[in-house]
């Protein structure tokens, strides 16, 4: 009896050794997991950490996606654990041992070959997410720039419209209402001018709002620069006041040297009740433009047309960028009152009437003569 307890005794001994010892190996085998390289394709691959997607979510899809290799031990007495709830494992066990996890941060972002798996999670908790280029160039119309934006895998130009027309969401960005004369012009737009033209890098997932709101921010920003602020005050305009000259200024001219002048241009003729006679506000405010001015269209009595009305025009008439904004407020010092083109983005100022009109024969008539003729 003494023999067989003893036996017994051996057994349960060797028993709790090898079971120690086989809890040692899988602990090792388990922790080994967070520095494994996990397998990433050859291409360059994303990953995409979606809202409310916990850390064991993101296991789940490495798995679901070919990034993390299967475990051959993984089968050893746990067959119904998978390879993601052994990688789970490791990482109770690593914050068990005093460990820090890792909190996942929504967006998509690079996989590269050779990570482990903390280094993965820490990549996906940085925050630094794949982005996209979008540019949007200065002088376009906001159903310009609605296109320009659709062209993106991100927007929707449909979309995007339905949001430049929503009241609810102009007033909440704060952007001024129409005048009541325009209110139901089909070329108004509230959103007209407040649409920042640059680049912007972009992730997965900003919706078509929230790229609008950037855009109005931004304009936001450039308008509440101190110097843009100073020259407001000492003209007695609104931010509204500067858009409508700046957006008039970016059509006028694609030499940016040349914005400073063309604004003293029009600021003379503000300052002389002369009507400012520029041929970008009849252009914006034509339903059937095809490219040529017509005589007609000199005479359009529309809302923007100043060869017709004096001032500014009713709204901004495209979107300037924060040059034109700030020419808008800082014009050169300058005499000159008229300006024509020398077809080559330049143009020709003037202080006279009887000098422009020498310009125009020399630039216009004169020019295209030759052209003409070939000479």
């Amino acid at each position: 009896m003494k023999g067989l307890l003893k036996g017994l005794i051996i057994l349960l001994v060797v028993g709790m050794m090898a079971a120690g010892a086989g809890a040692y190996w899988l602990h090792g085998k388990v922790t080994s997991l967070l520095e494994q390289p996990l397998s990433v394709l050859d291409e360059e691959h994303h990953f995409v950490v979606d809202k409310g997607m916990s850390t064991r979510g993101v296991l789940r899809r490495l798995q679901r996606q070919g990034i993390s290799d299967e475990i051959p031990w993984a089968w050893v007495g746990f067959g119904r654990l998978n390879e993601a709830d052994w990688r789970w494992l490791a990482l109770r066990l690593h914050e068990r041992s005093g460990g820090q996890l890792p909190v996942v941060k929504v967006g998509e972002y690079r996989v590269e070959s050779g990570w482990g798996l903390l280094e993965l999670l820490e990549h996906l908790a940085s925050g630094k997410v794949i982005t996209y280029p979008v540019t949007v160039p200065e002088g376009l119309r906001v159903d310009e720039i609605c296109k320009k934006l659709g062209e993106s895998p991100l927007f929707d130009y449909k979309t995007l419209r339905t949001a430049t027309r929503s009241a609810e969401f102009a007033d909440g960005l704060g952007l001024p209402k129409l005048p009541a004369q325009i209110a139901n012009h089909p070329q108004a737009e509230r959103f007209e001018g407040w649409l920042f033209p640059t680049r912007y890098d972009l992730p997965k997932g900003t919706t078509e709002r929230k790229m609008l709101e950037i855009m109005v921010r931004q304009t936001q920003a450039v308008l509440a620069r101190p110097e843009i602020q100073e020259g407001m005050r000492r003209h007695g305009w609104k931010e509204t006041t500067v858009l409508k000259l700046a957006s008039v200024v970016e059509k006028e001219t694609a030499a940016p040297s040349e914005r400073p002048e063309i604004s003293a241009v029009f600021h003379n003729r503000l300052r002389l009740g002369m009507k400012l006679q520029t041929d970008p506000t009849i252009i914006y405010g034509l339903v059937d433009y095809r490219g040529d001015i017509r005589r007609r269209d000199i005479l359009n009595p529309h809302p923007w047309n100043l060869y017709v009305h004096h001032g500014l025009p009713v709204t901004p008439i495209a979107a300037p960028g924060a040059e034109a904004i700030r020419a808008a407020v800082t014009p050169n010092v300058s005499r000159n009152l008229y300006f024509v083109s020398r077809n080559d983005r330049t143009h020709e100022f003037c202080p006279t009437l009887r000098c422009h009109n020498r310009a125009v024969r020399k630039w216009q008539i004169e020019y295209f003569r030759k052209k003409r003729s070939g000479r």
